[in-house]
This record gives structure tokens, sequence and C-alpha cells, in this order.
């Protein structure tokens, strides 16, 4: 189901996120934008294979370790920076193992995510690591923000004192605000600071200006040097097909401030960080408890806790995909929430394997379903 909804009061949103729908268009019908979310809700919504299998109703153990691996690049002055192919869609903590030896659990914070080429950079808070006594994370390899450079975020707000009390603030973070009242504000902020922006707040965020105006502002920075969005808004939409971040109101100043620190680098600035970094980084493999629900001719479905980005990749440790040489390692193709279970998604994958015979696989695992 795609719902259209012109009105976006509290209670029309809260209505909204608290169902399993589709896809949201706010606004009214624009033939452009509805054809775009159209496309968008088709093409992720494919149906289950007919030739899915349920291991549960095969007597079949379905609990299994997924193994999601990761490198450390460094640190900033306020979180561990760390390399990935995946990305959660909320705050979740993650256990890790560091020592491959001794197999020391390290408990990390899930923080600010970005997506980079070939993968994701994630920024891991500092003060929330757990059980690294003997300073296995300590590194000396600095990143961003370690020198003092204050990190300049482009403000919108109509509110004149929003922007004064919050400027007071961070300024103490080494944290400069701009402030932008409206669109044409927005605008000649963008011409007058277009190289210095690091990252755009909009603390009153509103869909259709966003798209009508603001956007094709943005979209006049070149790529490499487009700075990275946050809204701050009181329900977040349950899916937003544009790159921006989303944070709760009322937010801590605290969770702000990572998330400018974390969001404010843009595509030029990462791949200058990664192309600096050592090729002997430290390895981190997080390991977390799921449950494979089925496998079908190109992969299954699996269910667990941390609800995975469509497009991350990760390995299944699962005794039914030993037998299979290319098996474990799978790709995320679609997310569903579970409304019968709290804080539990069902995730669709498929083998990252090409040129793989879905017959001859089928096959294979039939073989071991039944041995």
């Amino acid at each position: 189901i795609l719902v259209c909804t012109g009105h976006k009061t509290k209670e029309v949103l809260n209505n909204i996120s608290v169902r399993n729908f589709a896809g949201v268009l706010f606004g009214g019908i624009k033939p452009k934008s509805f054809l775009r979310k159209a496309l968008e809700v088709l093409r992720g919504n494919v149906g289950v294979s007919p030739y899915f299998y349920e291991l549960a109703d095969r007597g079949i153990s379905t609990q299994f370790d997924l193994i999601l691996s990761a490198e450390v690049l460094g640190k900033t002055k306020y979180h561990l920076v760390v390399k990935s192919k995946f990305k959660s869609l909320a705050r979740t903590n993650l256990l890790c193992v560091v020592d491959k030896e001794k197999g020391l659990p390290i408990c990390l914070e899930q923080g600010p995510s970005i997506k980079t080429e070939g993968g994701f950079l994630h920024f891991l808070p500092l003060n929330k690591i757990r059980g690294d006594e003997n300073g296995t994370l300590d590194h000396d390899r600095y990143l961003s923000n370690a020198n003092g450079k204050k990190v300049v975020v482009l403000f919108f707000d109509p509110n004149e004192d929003a922007f004064l009390q919050l400027s007071k603030i961070v300024v103490k973070f080494d944290i400069q605000l701009e402030h932008a009242k409206t669109s044409k504000d927005f605008e000649t902020q963008v011409g007058k600071l277009i190289s210095q922006i690091d990252l755009v707040l909009f603390n009153q965020f509103d869909h259709e200006i966003f798209e009508t105006k603001l956007e094709n502002i943005l979209e006049k920075i070149p790529l490499e040097k487009r700075p990275n969005i946050i809204a701050a808004v009181e329900t977040i939409p349950p899916k937003f097909s544009k790159a921006i971040h989303f944070i709760k109101k009322p937010y801590g100043i605290g969770e702000l401030v990572q998330n400018i620190f974390g969001y404010s680098l843009r595509p030029v600035d990462i791949s200058d960080l990664i192309s600096k970094c050592a090729d002997d980084n430290l390895e981190l493999n997080f390991i977390s408890s799921f449950f494979l629900i089925g496998v079908d001719e190109i992969g299954g479905v699996m269910e667990g806790n941390i609800p995975l980005m469509e497009g991350s990749q990760m390995t299944i440790d699962h005794r039914i995909f030993k037998g299979v040489e290319y098996g474990k390692h799978v790709l995320i193709d679609k997310v569903v929430k579970l409304n019968n279970k709290p804080n539990t998604w069902q995730m669709k994958f498929r083998f990252t394997q090409e040129n793989v015979s879905k017959v001859i696989h089928l096959e294979k695992i039939m073989s071991l379903i039944e041995s």
C-alpha cells in the first residue's frame, strides 16, 4: 500500500508511523514524484519465491550467528571511525570481537553512518565503548576534527531565538552555526558559504518546501563537495527517498553534537580520510544471534533485532550453508519490521556469488535439509 496525504499534522504522522505501509507520499499527488515513488515501492516489494522452505517446519534449528565484518580507520575527537559493508536502520548496541585468538568481546553503540563508495562509514561514540580495559581500540591515529577545525553548519529555522540559544551552546564544541530564516536566506547563505558549509541542519523541516525550493539550491553544489543534511522532526517518516538523516525532537545536545560531527564529512573529505589510512587497519567482527526462517533458490529470510539496511553485506554462520561453498556471504534485498514482535525485523537476503545455477543450488540446499 502506497499512502498519499496532503496533511502533515502530528496526528496524521503518528498514525502513518505505526502502520506497515510500503511507502508514503506527502503534499498531494504530483505526477513526477508519484511515479518515482510508485516505481520505488514496486521494485522493493517482490513476491516470495514458490521454492521457499521454512526450516522450523522440518525440525531444523534456526538459530545462527550473524557476523558483520568491519575495520577501524581511526578516531575523530568524539568517535571511533569504522568502515564496513553494512548499516543498521536503528540505533543499537553491537557486540564485537577484536582479538581473534582470545575472543575478547567489546560492546559498541552505533552512531551516525555515511554511505561511501563500496560501503559505509560508522562513527561510534568513544564514551559509549564498554569492555575495552586493555585499550585494544586506543589508536594514536586521529582523523577529522582533531585539529581544532570548526564545523560550519547552515541552520534553517525561522525562529531567531532558537538559533541564538543553540549557537551559544554548540560553539563550545567548535561548531559554528550560520542562520537561514527563509528560502531566500538559505539561497544567499549557500552562495556565500558554498566552500565552507560542512552540514545543513533543518531545525524546522517542511517536505514540500524542501522538495520544491531548497533541494534545487543544494544541487548546484558539486556532488563531491555537497554537504550532508540533518532534519529534526517530531515524527520520523517511515520511508523517505532523499538522502536526509533524521533526528527526533526534542533532541539532546549530546545526540545533536554526535550527529553533527558524524555527518559533517562530505564525500571529498571521506575519500581523503580513507586514502590516508594504513593497510593494517584493526579488524572487527560484530556478532549477533539471528534466526534463519527459511531458504529458497537465491538465498532466504532471516529474523533478528538489528534492522540491516538494504544492500548491506555480511556472513551467515548456519550449518545448512556449510555444505555450500558460496553460501555464507549474503546481501540484504528487503527489510520488514514485524508488528507482532517488538524490536524484531525480517530480512530477505541473497548470495553475493554470481553465475550460480538456481537449480543446482536448490538441489544442494534440499539435500542438506533432508540429511
